[in-house]
């Protein structure tokens, strides 16, 4: 569905427009964390030595 040209815009939506558009980022940096730590796979844990103990916690921490 699609909205008349003419049809008023709400305040609310405006608001609610610019609060979603500021977290966008924080958002997207939670999701990523979220499937990092949920996941289990990190980037670095190609490396040796780097897929075991706190260096799993700490990037996702780091970005988000």
């Amino acid at each position: 569905m699609s909205s008349p040209v003419g049809q008023p815009i709400l305040f609310c939506d405006v608001i609610t427009a610019d609060i979603l558009t500021s977290f966008a980022k924080v958002i997207g940096d939670a999701w990523v964390s979220a499937c990092l730590i949920l996941g289990g796979k990190l980037a670095s844990s190609q490396l040796e030595g780097a897929g075991s103990g706190l260096g799993e916690w700490v990037v996702p921490f780091m970005v988000s």
